[in-house]
């Protein structure tokens, strides 16, 4: 449960920032990482199987920084530092649902602004808002699945 607090606390955090300034701050990004790792290793223990988790799951934020730097910042490098914080409370299956739910509705975001002639093509849109609201959903989703 303050796992789930926590990681919410960040992404409504980074989400506000990222409509405001375009900008994921670095100091809560790190103080949510350090904070989720420190929660983690209290709950179970500091042992080989957590550290392998805590790995595995910021696994897809990695992924997305070397997409990031491929693509000369198509994907920002804040959004992957989400994700390699989000990773470490999710772990990597949780994490992996949450970055393709999050593309998929600002993929649709992205659509219903070309075709209304809100955007263009090259409109870049923030990415927290909707890892926010996909979080929200998938904590929806455990609930009713139960």
């Amino acid at each position: 449960m303050i796992v789930n607090l926590l990681l919410t606390a960040v992404l409504a955090t980074c989400a506000l920032c990222d409509i405001k300034r375009r900008q994921l701050p670095l100091t809560v990004l790190l103080a949510g990482l350090l904070t989720g790792a420190g929660v983690m290793i209290m709950q179970t223990g500091l042992q080989p199987a957590l550290l392998a988790r805590l790995f595995l799951g910021a696994l897809p934020g990695a992924v997305l920084l070397s997409v990031s730097l491929g693509t000369g910042g198509a994907v920002g490098l804040g959004d992957a530092a989400l994700f390699m914080v989000s990773g470490v409370y999710l772990g990597f299956w949780e994490n992996l649902f949450l970055l393709l739910m999050s593309l998929l509705l600002a993929g649709l975001w992205g659509t219903g602004m070309l075709v209304t002639k809100m955007g263009g093509r090259k409109t870049t849109l923030p990415l927290a808002p909707f890892v926010l609201v996909s979080f929200a959903a998938l904590e929806v989703l455990k609930v009713v699945c139960r």
